[in-house]
């Protein structure tokens, strides 16, 4: 050795007092390279002999790394030597009489021994017998157990669930798990048959069960990772159940300890392999779990339900899930039986249990850990509702009374769940908001699927609960607190199942109920901002939501005035949060009811008018209501009245922007985000003059004449001024010119009307849109690039058959072109012109492929793109590539031209060079990206491309290819014909090049 023992011994206690981290690295390293020379062998026994339990167990980590040193086969001799050495280790500290205080040095040393037994089962077959041996001097345990001290058995069971762990953590042998069967179990199996038959410590209870459980996970990896079958478990679970007895009392502490461990064995049987419960075995935990003279009511009633309850969260938490696990296992034999008096019992046991007492999250968690069980118990009768009516085929009787049992369980189920989301104080709610939502919607899922099984007398019965607790609220004010649990629940029901039409219109008389009863002169009687109401008001917003069904129809619209009015009054006077969520359902109404609406128009039109003014309002609220109002205006169907409204709103909108520009050469925060938020409402405008469905659905053929005709006109210019604002904010008011957002917004605006099918306020022509953004691209931030190039790449997709060369010719110029290197700069700015290029190829090539700048500019732009390592980049340099190769929508000249630059210019080569590096060098989540170039190129240029990968590869200066691997490469790869082998082809190339191997294969 270069350091003397008491160094290291000084280096180790120093390693495990010291906090500076330079120390630690340097003393570590030392020691590593101590434990990886041939001196470690030495020192470990060494230290294992030094009172230093630092040191100790740092001779126990350097025997690890002896025997990795060692290699996986140890020979017979070296093994029977190191395990004695090491075993000798664990007895002398047994005899010293410290073990507890040892005891992460024992296991050490056990994971030590487990190692050697993983890779020298062969040899070495029973660990646990030979510890024995050095323990008390035999190797035959069955006659031996009973003698044993209990630190000498507990040393013992603690081996044995190491080894099976240690085992468990990664895929083994099928001849491994042969020998831990033949061995290994038969002694466990000895242990606990004597551990049935003695009254034991409480220590060893404690370790039995853990190691139990460790031998449970083993089992289940074992039999899936080999053809061993552990049939013979009886000694095993007979032990876990002796836990379960009424003659053990649950409220001493230690007892309860050791019934909490046994009953998570048991539930992780019961998760990962119930197999191992014989029919038998599982009958007889039933009869444990259900029968009312049995453990487990005695169990419920002392801990579950006991008056200490409190005490006992991680008790009830455990025992309720051995419940639910084991039910769950056969769930469809349960809901088939609930006519049996046994089935019965058990029934209303769990339903006692559903109603634990306390507040959801804040004090009991029962309930939410029984939600999933009964919605699986539910969807039992939903899925397999045939399987049920041919049980009753031919007993009607029968039927009727089953279902009318389903039914009640249900509803008393339910009922539960009902009362537990109700909103409880403030301060409790507030203290556990997000965990309180969510607990209610999985109690919504409940009532959902309840819905589901139930139909529309389950809605009923809901919505007359309400009609019910309205009548008393006058005398009741906290009534109002049940009826917005049920509306709650009303919302979740209705909006998952009125997507159709058909399912929603059985709903309006029940709906119709809830209004003639009065509910909103009720909700009216309590202030939206004030304590536990806003939450009243957030659920009864969200329920006007979810019936737009009924608001459209004849009989709700009669309440329109009365909710808007309540609507607008939270808005424009609740608290922000719910105000958002006012005013989505708000734009929501305005858009599904717009034709029942345009009587509103005049006082909206007011309203938006004070919220224009008006800094404090939310911007998303302003831009939601503007869409909302437009929407509705939109049905007026004759266009010279849409225009007057358009022309008027966005005039205010135009005007009070100029207000804050000229009042404002440098603008704050705020006055910035107002001024965005303007601009926002023009875009909310233009996007809701989106004709919302099929044109000659909205319009007939006379009106669709007139909206066009006049709008092509446009007398009252209202094209002209939303063109002016975008000038303004785009080019105009240097304070936002560069602003991303403000860029973004306004190629919105004039994006909105490209794909109209008829002209409309926010059509504007395609030269205009062209020269807005060959003025913007002159002062325009780099952020800002992309926005552009979206909106002319919309151009193209819509109008490509319109457009001619000269003019895109023109515009690539301008836009790309003249400031190649600015563009160059960023690569999402790359990335949104590569998009253009490909969506051009796509749509029509013969817009670009003929122009000068595509062979000159372009195509080298796109093999600079090669080079890019952000996916996003390469996914849209796949897109132009494959477009420009496959050239689909291209004519003959297209196809000559390209080929003629391919084939008769070094542009294939430089390409496929190019390709190839870029290919090799790509991350492996790339690949995919790569493939349809090469795909396509063998397709098309078949003859061509064996000479460009001939040149690439050599390029390629690769250590692994020569001229015949080079040849056979190309053959694999051409020999595809461009189908999708070749992708596996691309991959194993990739793999070999970058000295990689595929999982499970050496070579192709």
């Amino acid at each position: 050795m270069n350091i003397s023992f008491e160094q290291v011994v000084q280096h180790i206690e120093t390693l495990y007092s010291t906090r500076d981290p330079d120390v630690v690295n340097r003393i570590q390293n030392e020691l590593q390279e101590l434990q990886r020379s041939g001196d470690g062998y030495q020192v470990a026994g060494m230290l294992m002999k030094h009172s230093s339990r630092n040191c100790q167990f740092f001779g126990a980590l350097t025997y690890a790394v002896v025997i990795n040193s060692m290699g996986p086969k140890l020979e017979i001799d070296k093994l029977e030597v190191l395990v004695r050495e090491m075993e000798g280790h664990i007895c002398a500290i047994v005899r010293s009489g410290e073990t507890e205080a040892n005891m992460f040095i024992i296991r050490k040393l056990f994971s030590n021994l487990s190692l050697v037994f993983i890779s020298n089962h062969e040899t070495y077959s029973n660990p646990v017998e030979s510890l024995l041996r050095s323990l008390c001097g035999s190797t035959d345990l069955a006659q031996v157990v009973g003698g044993l001290q209990d630190m000498q058995l507990m040393v013992l069971v603690m081996f044995s669930s190491v080894i099976v762990e240690d085992i468990s953590k990664q895929e083994r042998s099928a001849e491994i798990h042969a020998v831990v069967e033949s061995e290994l179990y038969r002694d466990l199996i000895i242990i606990y048959d004597f551990l049935n038959s003695t009254s034991r410590s409480v220590a060893i209870d404690s370790l039995a069960l853990d190691c139990l459980n460790s031998w449970v996970t083993y089992i289940s990896v074992a039999e899936c990772n080999s053809q061993v079958r552990y049939t013979s478990v009886e000694t095993l679970i007979t032990f876990l159940f002796n836990h379960f007895s009424t003659q053990q009392n649950p409220a001493d502490d230690e007892v309860l300890k050791l019934i909490n461990k046994a009953v998570g064995v048991v539930t992780e049987i019961l998760e990962i392999n119930p197999r191992m419960l014989t029919p038998e075995m599982k009958s007889y935990l039933d009869n444990l779990l259900f029968e009312s003279q049995n453990w487990g009511a005695y169990y419920i009633d002392t801990i579950i339900l006991g008056e200490a309850r409190e005490m006992y969260s991680e008790e009830i938490d455990s025992f309720i899930n051995l419940l639910i696990t084991f039910l769950q296992n056969d769930i469809l034999k349960l809901s088939k039986s609930i006519m049996h008096t046994n089935v019965q019992y058990k029934i209303k046991t769990l339903v006692s249990l559903t109603n634990f007492p306390g507040t959801p999250i804040e004090d009991e968690s029962v309930s939410d850990q029984f939600l999933a069980f009964w919605e699986e118990f539910i969807n039992i009768y939903v899925d397999d509702i045939d399987t049920f009516e041919a049980i009753f085929l031919n007993a009607p009787n029968d039927r009727q009374s089953f279902f009318s049992k389903r039914d009640e369980i249900i509803n008393d189920v339910c009922s539960i769940y009902w009362n537990k989301i109700h909103l409880p104080e403030l301060n409790v709610l507030e203290a556990n908001k997000s965990e309180f939502l969510h607990y209610r919607t999985g109690v919504s899922d409940l009532f959902i699927a309840g819905y589901s099984l139930l139909s529309v007398p389950f809605y009923e019965k809901l919505t007359h609960s309400i009609t019910v607790n309205i009548l008393e609220t006058d005398e009741n004010p906290t009534k109002i607190i049940d009826i917005e649990s049920t509306l709650y629940l009303l919302f979740k029901i209705t909006e998952d199942c009125t997507f159709y039409e058909s399912q929603s219109s059985i709903l309006i008389p029940y709906v119709d109920s809830l209004f003639e009863s009065r509910l909103l002169d009720v909700i009216k009687l309590y202030t939206a901002g004030e304590g536990i109401y806003r939450y009243v008001y957030s659920t009864f917003v969200n329920f006007l939501s979810s019936i737009q069904f009924y608001l459209k129809g004849e009989r709700g619209s009669r309440y329109l005035g009365t909710i808007f009015d309540l609507l607008f009054s939270i808005v424009l006077d609740g608290p922000q949060s719910l105000s958002l969520n006012t005013s989505r359902t708000i734009l929501k109404i305005c858009q599904e009811c717009r034709e029942s609406l345009t009587s509103f128009l005049p006082n909206l039109e007011v309203l938006l008018v004070e919220m224009l003014k008006n800094l404090s309002v939310d911007g998303l609220i302003r831009q939601r209501m503007f869409n909302a109002y437009t929407s509705i205006a939109q049905c007026l169907k004759e266009p010279s009245k849409f225009s007057d409204i358009l022309k008027r709103m966005i005039t205010a909108i135009h005007n009070r922007a100029l207000e804050v520009m000229n009042s404002s050469p440098q603008l704050n925060e705020n006055e910035e985000d107002y001024l965005l938020s303007l601009l926002s409402c023009v875009c909310e405008v233009g996007r809701a003059c989106e004709i919302p469905e099929e044109v000659d659905d909205f319009y007939n053929e006379e009106q669709k004449f007139l909206v066009n005709q006049y709008w092509i006109e446009d007398p009252m210019q209202v094209k002209d001024l939303n063109l002016s604002i975008v000038k303004t904010y785009l080019l105009n008011y240097a304070p936002i010119i560069n602003n991303t957002t403000c860029t973004e917004k306004c190629c919105l605006i004039l994006k909105a009307g490209i794909r109209e099918p008829i002209e409309g306020p926010f059509k504007f022509p395609m030269d205009t849109i062209f020269n807005f953004i060959s003025a913007k691209i002159d002062n325009c931030n780099i952020d800002s690039v992309p926005y552009l190039y979206g909106l002319i790449e919309t151009v193209v997709i819509v109008n490509h058959k319109f457009l001619d060369q000269e003019i895109v010719g023109q515009l690539v110029k301008r836009v790309f072109t003249d400031h190649i290197d600015f563009l160059k700069s960023d690569p999402y700015t790359i990335n949104s012109a590569i998009e253009l290029f490909a969506t051009i190829l796509e749509r029509n090539p013969s817009l670009i492929v003929s122009l000068p700048v595509f062979e000159n500019v372009i195509v080298g732009f796109a093999i600079d793109g090669l080079k890019a390592h952000e996916a996003f980049i390469i996914k849209s340099i796949s897109k132009f590539w494959v477009a420009l190769i496959a050239l689909k929508k291209g004519t003959k000249e297209n196809q000559d031209f390209i080929r003629s630059m391919m084939v008769n210019t070094n542009l294939g080569t430089l390409f496929v060079f190019d390709l190839l590096k870029a290919f090799l060098g790509t991350p492996r989540s790339n690949l995919d990206h790569y493939y349809p170039i090469f795909r396509n190129l063998i397709t098309k240029y078949p003859i061509e491309l064996k000479k460009w990968l001939q040149v690439a590869f050599r390029e390629l200066k690769n250590s692994k290819l020569d001229e015949k691997n080079i040849d056979a490469l190309i053959s694999r790869i051409m020999a595809t014909r461009g189908q999708r082998s070749a992708n596996d082809i691309l991959k194993k190339i990739w793999l070999q090049l970058n000295g990689l191997i595929e999982f499970n294969s050496r070579s192709f």
